[in-house]
C-alpha cells in the first residue's frame, strides 16, 4: 500500500479540511498525519486518528513573532519522521510545513503536494515591512514552482502565484454531505459565526447590527485571538459566546442557524482571496449567508445576501429582512443546497484529489 504523509502546523485534531483529507486519502493509501500540538490537548482529543496520527507536543503562541524561534523545532522533527516513515508522497499544508517536505524530496527523489489553504505574508505580514514581506513571498513563490502539485482552495487565490508547477488544482474547501439539522422552533432568528476571534472577521459589525433586533440571536465560537476585543463585546444580552468547539460540535452549531455570517475585512490582503468552508457549510445546511466575500459564488447560485463590510446598515437591513421573511430564507436556503448538490460538495472534491495522486503514482 502506497504511503502517504499530511503535514499541519496548527491544530489538526480542529482542522476540517486536513480531516476531509485524511479520511479521504486512507481509503486508497496508508497515511500519517504529522502535525504539531502547539495547545497542548490531551491525546484523548486526537483519539479518532488512532495510530495514523504523530504531534510535536511543544507549547507554542499563535499569530506572534516569537513563534519563528520554535519552527526549526518542528522541522527537523518532521523531517526525521518522514524519515522514519518514508512516504512516497509527502501533502504539505502551508509555507511552515514545506521546508522539510522539500529537503525530503530532494535527498530521497519523492513527491511533494504544496497544499495552500492561506499566502503567508498576506495572512501575517504587515507589507510595510517590505524586505520581510518580499522575502516570504518569494519562498512561497520557490516552494510552489519546485514542488510536484501545486492544491489551492479557489481560484483567487490560485492567480496570485506567478510561478507554477506543471501541475496544479483547486480543491475548495467543500463539506461532505451531511444531516446534521438542528433548528429550534423558539422563534428566535439564529445568526451563527464558528472560526477564530479576531476584530477582522466582522463580529463587531454584526454585534452592533444585532444588539437593539428583538427575535435576534447571535452566537459565536472559536479561538480567541484578541480577548480584550471579546470583553468588550459580550456585554449584549442576545450575543453569546459558545467557547472553543470540536469540528463536529461547530457543525451542529451551525446546523442550527438560521443564517451564517461570513464577513471579511478587505482591507487585509489574503482576505481578498478567502474561500472559507462556512459558505459551503451554509450551503450544505440549506441556510443563507450574510457575507461580503466570494461574491461571486453567492450571486450565481443566489444563496445570499451581499452587504459592505463596514456598513452597520446594510447588515442590520440583511438580518431583518432575513427574520422577518421566511419565504426569502427558504429559496436563498434551497438555491444553495442546489449548488451544494451539484457543485460544491466534497465527493467532487475528492475524485480531484485522486486524480492528482493517481498521476503522481503512474507518472513514477
Amino acid at each position: 500500500m502506497t504511503k502517504v504523509a499530511i503535514l499541519r502546523s496548527n491544530s489538526i485534531i480542529s482542522d476540517t479540511r486536513v480531516k476531509k483529507i485524511f479520511e479521504s486519502l486512507s481509503k486508497k493509501y496508508s497515511v500519517l498525519l504529522l502535525g504539531w500540538n502547539r495547545e497542548g490537548r490531551s491525546k484523548a482529543t486526537s483519539s479518532k486518528y488512532k495510530n495514523n496520527l504523530r504531534l510535536l507536543n511543544i507549547k507554542a503562541p499563535f499569530g506572534k513573532p516569537s513563534i519563528i524561534g520554535y519552527y526549526p523545532f518542528f522541522w527537523i522533527w518532521i523531517f526525521l519522521q518522514l524519515v522514519s516513515y518514508s512516504p512516497k508522497i509527502v501533502h504539505a499544508c502551508d509555507l511552515d510545513t514545506i521546508p522539510p517536505a522539500f529537503l525530503y524530496k530532494l535527498i530521497f527523489r519523492r513527491k511533494v503536494i504544496f497544499d495552500v489553504f492561506d499566502r503567508y505574508a498576506m495572512s501575517y505580514i504587515d507589507p510595510n515591512f517590505y524586505l520581510l514581506y518580499s522575502f516570504i513571498q518569494y519562498l512561497e513563490e520557490f516552494y510552489a514552482g519546485k514542488s510536484d502539485v501545486l492544491v489551492t482552495v479557489g481560484t483567487k487565490l490560485l492567480e496570485t502565484f506567478k510561478h507554477k508547477p506543471r501541475i496544479y488544482s483547486i480543491i475548495m474547501n467543500c463539506p461532505e454531505d451531511t444531516t446534521i439539522n438542528t433548528k429550534s422552533n423558539d422563534n428566535l432568528f439564529k445568526i451563527i459565526y464558528t472560526g477564530n476571534i479576531v476584530r477582522s472577521r466582522g463580529i463587531k459589525n454584526i454585534i452592533e447590527a444585532t444588539k437593539d433586533l428583538t427575535g435576534v440571536e447571535f452566537i459565536f465560537a472559536g479561538r480567541i485571538n484578541e480577548k480584550a476585543f471579546l470583553d468588550d463585546n459580550l456585554n449584549v444580552n442576545n450575543v453569546h459566546y459558545n467557547g472553543i468547539l470540536s469540528a463536529d460540535d461547530a457543525l451542529k452549531l451551525e446546523g442550527h442557524g438560521d443564517a451564517i455570517a461570513v464577513l471579511y475585512d478587505l482591507r487585509i490582503p489574503i482576505n481578498n482571496f478567502a474561500m472559507p468552508n462556512k459558505i459551503f457549510i451554509a450551503m450544505m445546511f440549506g441556510t443563507p449567508t450574510i457575507t461580503n466575500i466570494a461574491t461571486d459564488i453567492i450571486e450565481e447560485a443566489k444563496c445570499g445576501i451581499v452587504v459592505d463590510y463596514d456598513s452597520i446598515d446594510q447588515i442590520k437591513n440583511a438580518i431583518i429582512r432575513l427574520r422577518d421573511d421566511k419565504e426569502l430564507r427558504d429559496k436563498l436556503g434551497n438555491n444553495g443546497r442546489k449548488a451544494f448538490l451539484q457543485k460544491y460538495n466534497w465527493h467532487i472534491m475528492e475524485k480531484k484529489l485522486y486524480r492528482i495522486y493517481d498521476d503522481l503514482i503512474n507518472f513514477n
